[in-house]
């Protein structure tokens, strides 16, 4: 059993709740408490407490990493089946499967470097085909960066391919307001390189030209995305 964890571990057991939470229909509560049950604890809060490295207040920023194996990747890769007479069909049990994600990244290029490893991750399947029935489909619709949209005069905020918050799912309109650590500052000129045609000033791709289109629009958002990386960090 595991008895200490670094900060990106953390990051990363916290999602395994949220899924493990939304596919056994229990509370995110509870399912950090199983987790932390399985890694010799007896609840969540001592984990925290026991287990993960001390982090002084202000001293290191949230960050979320991209963490998954070649085989689950694969696996994401997949038709999504559903039993007979199922009351979904395998388009919205894929979409389902996503979990929100928004929460977990410390700054908007936290999430673009979590976008740059899973396209990397993505790419790295030998038949890169992505159908609108899979995990991986509704994952890039939902976790990846759309557009980096106008937020009011001087900066903007990353949205995913609903203009919702990256990582955020759902139909639900929402204010954005209250998602600032997903803020950029970038230039005119900055957001016309970032562009995937001349005229789109901010938008990283179009619906024909998105990463799970091909393996050649997925390396070209994936160029667009080191180069938004690139302005952020500047």
């Amino acid at each position: 059993m595991s008895t200490s964890f670094t900060p990106a571990q953390i990051e990363h057991l916290k999602l395994q709740a949220k899924i493990t939470g939304r596919d056994s229909d229990i509370t995110r509560a509870k399912a950090l408490d199983n987790i932390a049950n399985s890694h010799g604890f007896s609840n969540w809060a001592l984990l925290m407490k026991h287990a993960a490295a001390p982090i002084q207040s202000g001293s290191v920023q949230k960050y979320f990493h991209f963490s998954r194996s070649a085989i689950a990747m694969r696996e994401a890769f997949k038709k999504v089946k559903v039993p007979p007479y199922s009351p979904v069909g395998p388009h919205e049990e894929a979409e389902n499967r996503v979990v929100d994600i928004w929460d977990e990244f410390g700054s908007a290029l936290n999430a673009v470097d979590f976008a740059i490893d899973y396209m990397m991750a993505a790419l790295e399947i030998p038949r890169f085909s992505v159908s609108a029935y899979s995990v991986v489909y509704w994952e890039m619709r939902t976790w990846l960066p759309y557009e980096v949209s106008e937020f009011n005069e001087c900066t903007q905020i990353l949205v995913n391919r609903r203009y919702k918050p990256v990582g955020k799912g759902g139909e639900a309109w929402v204010n954005y307001e209250g998602y600032e650590h997903l803020s950029t500052r970038l230039t005119e000129t900055e957001l016309a390189e970032i562009a995937h045609r001349p005229g789109s000033e901010g938008y990283l791709y179009a619906d024909g030209s998105g990463p799970w289109v091909s393996r050649v629009t997925a390396k070209k958002y994936l160029e667009r995305l080191k180069k938004l990386q690139s302005f952020l960090k500047q």
